[in-house]
């Protein structure tokens, strides 16, 4: 049987982390995470790395715990929106999860048995309609590029070949919309 190296944590001789904070202890836990090369983060910088993270990579796991998905620290939580449940050969049970990360977009994870939720960002051009539909945003694919607007007005038009950017500038969009709604008509005297 093959032994896996331990990593040793570098704790500084003043007790901080690599990351220059104190770690704060929660509930008999030591208050910071290690990573592969022995560089210790308190859980506020884990939870900061692990944003960062999914929102370049697109992809992160995720525990169940509840009607909500958290890392391994608990500080970054996000409310399961809807679920669904099947059978599995192997595990027993696949449940599959949507929720709302980083950015407002929505993501979709599947955990089999009692295992931790491997997730990911939804960006398919359909995804990104019904999001943003019902905020008074258009969104197009064409020839690779989205074009986003607000509905019935060319002049807000932009085009993006990134998905993330386009829904970014479809959020800003929504905000001009909702502004636009809640405008009070100016009253005469």
């Amino acid at each position: 049987m093959k032994k896996e190296p331990t990593i040793e944590a570098r704790l500084g001789p003043d007790g901080r982390c690599t990351c220059g904070h104190v770690p704060t202890p929660r509930e008999g836990e030591l208050g910071y995470g290690v990573d592969d090369k022995g560089n210790t983060y308190c859980y506020q910088c884990v939870d900061v790395r692990d944003r960062e993270q999914m929102e370049a990579e697109g992809r992160f796991s995720l525990s169940v715990v509840g009607d909500m998905l958290c890392n391994g620290t608990g500080g970054l939580r996000f409310p399961i929106v809807r679920r669904s449940y099947g059978a599995h050969r192997r595990a027993g049970r696949r449940t599959d999860l949507w929720f709302v990360g980083p950015c407002r977009m929505e993501w979709q994870g599947t955990a089999y048995g009692d295992g931790p939720a491997k997730c990911h960002r939804l960006t398919g051009i359909r995804q990104l309609m019904e999001q943003l539909s019902p905020q008074g945003v258009a969104i197009n694919l064409r020839r690779g590029e989205y074009r986003v607007s607000i509905k019935h007005d060319s002049e807000t038009a932009s085009t993006f070949t990134d998905p993330v950017a386009a829904f970014n500038r479809g959020l800003e969009l929504a905000d001009i919309v909702k502004e636009r709604k809640s405008a009070q008509p100016i009253r005469l005297a």
